[in-house]
């Protein structure tokens, strides 16, 4: 459903076949109480698609699974796909403290990159969901400023239908806004002209822009969209401080990343891992668990034909951070 502040979310008591969310509009079947039991380790956790665990079903997420798994253990599944740390930030100010956690997860995955620097998904990609999010931008002094979500309800995407050229507006605050596809008309009569730009855009953006994602491998840490996911790290660690939680970045490898640290090579990630070591913020490397799952494991099974973890990697994920999280934070 579309949400004036932050884009979109989940319905509240939605069930189909492969999702349930709760009254809170959290991934469960159940109905989580105020505050937890005594004796209970409870965790919220905020973030993307990998928090939420698309593809899979509820009972296979695996915040479920670490629930199951470790029942002095509770984890309120806040996730929403398509989500960048930015609306995860923004959606933990508003509903993190409900439910009394003692530990607050954010979680990263690769691609969260990218969307801190766009309003409108699909110029990222045409095969994205036309939605468009709020974001945040630096301003002179390097301080986080925040640009409200500019669509924030049914109406103002009617009126995108009804003049399709007037979503060229959203791309003044949008890194990936190219006005060779939406103010050049040969691109949409020629397939030629499309080919083209679209190769270059891609070399542009991957090999040759001074403000690009990925630089010698990791993630380049003078780009503006690293810059503000740092200082949202930073943000997001200390409104959990203040609201008497402890907090924890939880970074989620995609498929190339696990690959990678396998074959013992370098991932996007180290330069995020250096950042936050350095700031001194809580996190957890979940690639760890993907390395430490030995030669003898079927790296194959881990993943959904959409990316996202299967129901086998939710497990392996779900039961390294019980074994390895929980008891260290619930000391």
């Amino acid at each position: 459903m579309l949400d004036p502040v932050l884009g979109w979310r989940y319905r509240a008591n939605h069930r189909d076949s492969v999702n349930e969310t709760n009254a809170d509009a959290a991934r469960s079947a159940r109905r989580y109480s105020r505050r937890p039991r005594r004796g209970v380790l409870r965790v919220a956790a905020f973030g993307n698609s990998f928090v939420y665990c698309n593809e899979v079903k509820n009972q296979d997420a695996w915040p479920q699974v670490l629930e199951d798994s470790f029942p002095n253990v509770e984890v309120v599944n806040y996730g929403v796909g398509g989500y960048g740390l930015d609306q995860a930030y923004l959606r933990f100010l508003a509903e993190g403290s409900r439910l009394s956690p003692a530990i607050v997860i954010i979680g990263f995955a690769p691609d969260d990159l990218g969307r801190l620097v766009n309003v409108y998904r699909r110029f990222r990609s045409n095969h994205e969901i036309p939605l468009v999010k709020p974001r945040y931008l630096l301003d002179g002094r390097g301080q986080l400023a925040l640009l409200p979500n500019p669509v924030r309800g049914q109406s103002d995407y009617v009126r995108y239908l009804n003049a399709p050229s007037a979503v060229s507006e959203l791309g003044k605050y949008d890194q990936w806004y190219e006005p060779a596809i939406y103010q050049d008309p040969p691109y949409d009569y020629s397939a030629t002209v499309r080919l083209l730009a679209a190769t270059w855009i891609a070399l542009r953006q991957r090999y040759l822009a001074a403000d690009r994602l990925v630089r010698d491998g990791v993630f380049n840490r003078s780009s503006t969209a690293f810059r503000i996911q740092m200082a949202l790290f930073r943000r997001f660690a200390d409104a959990v401080r203040a609201a008497g939680a402890r907090p924890l970045v939880v970074l989620f490898p995609d498929r190339e990343a696990v690959a990678f640290a396998r074959q013992s090579r370098k991932t996007v990630l180290r330069s995020v891992v250096e950042a936050l070591r350095a700031e001194g913020i809580d996190y957890v490397d979940l690639t760890e668990a993907f390395v430490s799952a030995g030669v003898e494991a079927r790296p194959e099974s881990w993943f959904m034909s959409g990316g996202h973890y299967s129901p086998v990697a939710n497990r392996l994920v779900a039961i390294w951070l019980g074994k390895r999280l929980w008891p260290k934070f619930a000391k």
